[in-house]
């Protein structure tokens, strides 16, 4: 059994040539688990003080805001890419080997905006460290009640977030994917998951069909976001 994410399923293969696995060939689906949003930051410091703000100074100055990432690929780089779609912007791609990295990079002024999921976010925005733009959900989430959606500073809908989900091996029979698939639907009710919930992360336990058709409509969102240079 192996835990996967969207962006494994249809963001790498858009990057990465060989990648020595076809997500809807080799795996079957079991169940989905979690989608956990982020949310965009600027150093407290920053002119920016919301959305519309940073939108205006891409606008004006193209390539000059930079944004860091955990790579290409990941979900901050999603979050990215698909800003640019939607608001005709180009910034600066500087990718990092993890969020940690990229939040560190934001922190030392080495580049404009960033984006740190929920569950860590936190205690940079209190500390004001950091100032927090919007968060990456179609709703407000628990433990930050008082950051926007960032759709509403767009003024269009922007549900970006890390799915997170089980598979196991292609050849795995029937029943035992009927068995796995109700087990999570236990594991969804668990004490374990409601803290994961209560930190940002949305549920989503869903039956292997439905986790296999919402992957291939990732598959077909991201593969329009990065149509022409995905390093974007």
């Amino acid at each position: 059994l192996m835990i996967i994410t969207n962006g494994m399923v249809a963001v790498n293969p858009l990057i990465h040539r060989q990648l020595g696995y076809d997500a809807f060939r080799d795996f079957a689906y079991v169940s989905m688990i979690a989608s956990t949003p982020l949310v965009l930051v600027v150093p407290d410091s920053s002119p920016v003080k919301d959305l519309p703000s940073l939108i205006g100074r891409a606008r004006t100055r193209p390539e000059a805001v930079s944004f860091a990432s955990s790579g290409q690929g990941t979900s901050i780089h999603q979050v990215f890419a698909l800003l640019q779609k939607e608001t005709g912007t180009s910034l600066m791609h500087v990718p990092y080997k993890s969020g940690a990295e990229a939040a560190t990079a934001l922190l030392s002024g080495v580049v404009d905006v960033t984006a740190v999921e929920t569950v860590v976010v936190g205690p940079f925005v209190q500390s004001g460290k950091m100032r927090a733009l919007g968060v990456t959900s179609s709703k407000p989430v628990p433990n930050l009640p008082e950051v926007p959606v960032a759709s509403a500073g767009l003024g269009a809908e922007f549900d970006v977030g890390s799915i997170s989900g089980l598979v196991a091996p292609a050849a795995t029979p029937a029943s035992i994917l009927a068995a796995l698939e109700r087990a999570m639907q236990v594991v969804a009710q668990s004490d374990g998951m409601a803290q994961l919930y209560a930190q940002g992360s949305q549920p989503m336990p869903t039956g292997s069909r439905v986790f296999q058709e919402r992957m291939r409509q990732e598959e077909a969102k991201w593969r329009r976001v990065f149509a022409g240079d995905p390093a974007k």
